[in-house]
């Protein structure tokens, strides 16, 4: 791997938001893991489901009733994709409360919480993608056609 020479004053590639001077540049090495991060990034995914369930079940399934779509109750594996879908379309972007969503009250009792600033950054980006359901059609060793 290839890396460009970092400057003093710029972030740490390490992701951690400090000048690489006051962090891995004092000693001139630099770990990158995205194990690291992917591990962290597991965990606030696993934590944000948990919390929805636990703090806000109820608020949840009321939305869930808007939504039922009747047509897919004789379709297990599709109503389990559209369930999962608007699942997380509800923790996203369903204001919960004071006009917040879920995602934003979790992520405001676990932003200090975090880590690394890539981690960090990485995770409140969650709240502006849209989440997706895809039905493969097929797949191939170079690439899967939805």
């Amino acid at each position: 791997m290839i890396m460009e020479k970092v400057g003093r004053n710029d972030p740490c590639p390490c992701g951690s938001g400090k000048k690489y001077k006051k962090c891995h540049g004092a000693s001139n090495v630099v770990e990158i893991s995205p194990e690291l991060y992917n591990a962290e990034l597991e965990r606030l995914h696993s934590g944000l489901f948990a919390f929805a369930i636990d703090e806000y079940q109820f608020e949840m399934e009321k939305v869930t009733a808007q939504y039922l779509q009747p047509s897919l109750q004789n379709d297990e594996e599709r109503m389990n994709s559209y369930m999962a879908g608007l699942t997380a379309w509800i923790i996203l972007y369903e204001p919960i409360m004071d006009g917040e969503t879920i995602f934003d009250l979790f992520y405001k009792k676990q932003q200090k919480k975090i880590r690394h600033e890539r981690v960090r950054k990485a995770f409140a980006a969650w709240s502006v993608q849209a989440p997706s359901v895809y039905e493969i059609l097929s797949i191939t060793k170079e690439k899967a056609i939805w």
